[in-house]
């Protein structure tokens, strides 16, 4: 297992606080990355448009994903 953060950020000014979990792989991480956000979405439309996104690192600190809360065009 492998200790994976999640944070919350608009890549500019704002910075959620970390969120640290256990996954088996990479690709688990990221997907729950994606879960992460459509919960987030569900909870709170209004964050919907706003640049906002989720990042993952791996246990070394190095960013995995960058999964954005609105779709890219």
């Amino acid at each position: 297992m492998q200790t994976f953060t999640f944070i919350v950020t608009d890549l500019a000014d704002f910075e959620s606080e970390p969120i640290k979990m256990e996954f088996e792989s990479d690709e688990k991480a990221v997907t729950y990355g994606s879960l992460f956000v459509r919960e987030m979405l569900e909870q709170m439309p209004d964050i919907s448009g706003r640049g906002i996104c989720v990042t993952v690192y791996d246990d070394e600190g190095a960013p995995i994903a960058i999964v954005p809360v609105d779709p890219v065009n």
